[in-house]
């Protein structure tokens, strides 16, 4: 961002932001949806939110701190309009409640690996690399949900768990 009054203006803001997740984290927040008005900034404060069970974020970029393990309590994550950074590359992040993932319209998915022994839904709208997720000890996934924008869709649904 360059250093006009208003991309100061909006800097200002996202810190507020960031710091009052922050606190929240502190207090043990167990659901957070985070709408963000400039696709360019990185929320970091919300990898501090340890208890999170529900996580709704739009309009920003993943980019975990390196000791980021996961988010162990999560349960339901929806990603909209997210940047998948390059370091995520070959890390592994552990989502051991996961049940339900919806991802719409976000960019170097390759990037995410995930954990989530417990996923049962998975939804990609128009994720050009939507294919690309790394998907790693999901056995129980019986919902699965493509959609793109390139005239490609797929529904599977009864998927049978593996044992």
């Amino acid at each position: 961002m360059n250093a006009s009054p208003e991309n100061l203006q909006k800097m200002e803001l996202f810190q507020e932001v960031d710091q009052s997740t922050l606190l929240l984290s502190r207090k043990g927040v167990r659901e957070l949806v985070l709408t963000n008005s400039d696709r360019y900034y990185q929320l970091t404060s919300v990898f501090s939110c340890l208890e999170l069970i529900n996580l709704h974020l739009r309009n920003c970029f993943f980019n975990p701190p390196l000791e980021f393990e996961g988010f162990l309590h999560l349960k339901r994550l929806y990603l909209q309009n997210i940047v998948f950074r390059a370091n995520l590359c070959g890390t592994h992040i552990n989502f051991p409640q996961l049940n339900k993932f919806v991802l719409r319209t976000s960019t170097d998915i390759y990037n995410f690996n995930i954990k989530a022994t417990k996923l049962q839904s998975l939804k990609i709208f128009n994720c050009s690399d939507g294919m690309l997720l790394q998907l790693l000890h999901s056995p129980h996934i019986i919902n699965l949900d493509i959609y793109s924008s390139f005239q490609f869709q797929a529904s599977i649904k009864g998927l049978v768990p593996v044992e």
